[in-house]
């Protein structure tokens, strides 16, 4: 049996009759997926190095009041 996301990646105009079991392995497939793709940028992200509060009023020409008013307007 072909599970639903192979039938997705065909790109073939179906209609589909699926059971819960079907939607839960897709679920799961796709789950598995994103995961697959997320996770190199994920460990990318962590492995970044963060600046300090000093280098980034440094690096913007700011002050420290300018920079906690941005932080708390988001």
């Amino acid at each position: 049996m072909t599970d639903i996301l192979s039938i997705l990646q065909t790109g073939a105009n179906v209609s589909l009759t699926v059971t819960p079991q079907d939607l839960f392995d897709f679920a799961k497939n796709v789950i598995e997926l994103t995961k697959e793709q997320m996770l190199p940028i994920m460990v990318t992200a962590a492995q970044t190095t963060l600046l300090s509060r000093k280098e980034v009023m440094e690096k913007l020409g700011v002050c420290e009041v300018t920079l906690y008013n941005w932080r708390k307007s988001g």
